[in-house]
């Protein structure tokens, strides 16, 4: 039997924050940019705020938040549900958003998941208020029906989380990789002696072009929205369905390079081969034995740097080849750069193994998510996969 789920928990909503004191010490900011689109915790935009952060409002690792609104019409936002990771340490509310309080014999786990299902999402849709705002009514947020935590749907629950702690392990793992092959890069580097190049000495443009009218709609679309924020290892992906314009193509492995400044000027590795945004160029190293050298400079602070400084255009400036091909480095022989890709390449393609293995993960995840629900899993399938 269902019970509405205002009787597992009450609601603390967050306030208003002051934009000047964003970046400076204090708790993490957990908005609407902290939250994946449907649920889930998002890494991307987190920023921390020096401000005043009460108590009530703040949160600790395993606490659960939602949005209550969202500012766009697809509703992705609109009661979408996060969780604080292990990793940050203290969050804050802000207006958009409001903390689960759990009442005695509630759990936690089995609320979040519930608020992960698609059934949900659905009720959430259905009851947006607001046409360029969307809000979701505090009492039909709590009005949501909580089917009765039976043995499957814990055993759903832990298969649930299961999955979800190898995602994050595979996200840490590529975090650890991706340290440990810049590191190696920077004592490389120093050990260099300073014979002067450019990074077009290296590296060239790949210029294919690819017509979405001509291409299968299933082929994977890369736009500038997919790519990095703060690591080489590029994760999302759509398809070239509804795409109208030229594009790019690349290949799995290819370096790929934001180049609209200020947020986009990020490296990342193709985890496959597809299509891209225009504005993100392809770049190709002249030969295997640079790749690695290529990748670690492309992907430097420095270089994102200077492209940000040679950026050119008022509205959307954008980093050209030219420029790019023009960044000043020493150059190693190709037999060093080769001894570099020796080290450095494996660390790269297990980067791209995990991430193919989250989101097989995920999907398995998503496919089990709507089951939460109609209780149509086994206790014995449940037993099995878990």
């Amino acid at each position: 039997m269902a019970e509405p789920l205002g009787r597992y928990v009450d609601l603390k909503r967050g306030t208003t924050y002051r934009g000047n004191l964003l970046g400076k010490t204090g708790p993490v900011l957990l908005g609407l940019a902290s939250i994946e689109p449907n649920g889930g915790f998002r890494r991307t935009s987190l920023k921390t705020y020096g401000g005043d952060s009460p108590a009530s409002i703040t949160l600790e690792p395993g606490d659960i938040y939602v949005s209550l609104k969202d500012v766009t019409q697809s509703g992705d936002l609109l009661g979408a549900v996060a969780r604080v990771p292990s990793d940050v340490a203290l969050g804050r509310l802000t207006q958009d958003t409001v903390k689960l309080v759990l009442k005695p014999g509630a759990s936690a786990d089995y609320l979040y998941w519930l608020l992960r299902t698609p059934q949900y999402r659905d009720y959430c849709r259905a009851r947006a208020t607001g046409t360029t705002n969307l809000g979701l009514a505090r009492d039909d947020f709590l009005s949501f029906p909580v089917p009765e935590p039976t043995q499957v749907r814990q055993k759903l629950v832990d298969l649930l989380g299961a999955l979800d702690d190898k995602i994050e392990l595979d996200r840490r793992m590529n975090e650890t990789l991706e340290e440990i092959a810049r590191t190696t890069f920077a004592g490389f580097v120093n050990r260099l002696d300073r014979r002067s190049g450019r990074f077009g000495d290296i590296a060239s443009l790949r210029r294919v072009g690819v017509d979405p009218a001509e291409a299968v709609s299933t082929t994977p679309y890369i736009a500038l929205e997919h790519m990095p924020r703060r690591s080489i290892a590029l994760t999302d992906w759509g398809t070239l369905d509804g795409v109208v314009s030229g594009k790019s193509a690349f290949e799995a492995g290819s370096i790929l390079f934001g180049k609209l400044r200020p947020y986009f000027h990020k490296a990342g590795i193709a985890p496959i081969a597809g299509a891209c945004s225009t504005d993100i160029l392809v770049i190709e190293p002249r030969s295997p034995a640079w790749f690695a050298f290529a990748l670690m400079h492309a992907s430097s602070d420095a270089f994102v740097a200077y492209a940000d400084a040679t950026s050119s255009g008022t509205k959307m400036p954008r980093a050209s080849w030219k420029d790019l091909a023009s960044y000043e480095l020493s150059l190693p022989t190709e037999d060093q750069a080769r001894a570099l890709d020796i080290q450095i390449r494996p660390l790269v393609d297990r980067i791209v193994h995990n991430v193919h293995e989250s989101r097989t993960l995920a999907e398995l995840r998503d496919a089990l998510l709507p089951k939460l629900i109609s209780g149509e899993l086994r206790v014995r399938d449940a037993e099995k996969a878990l």
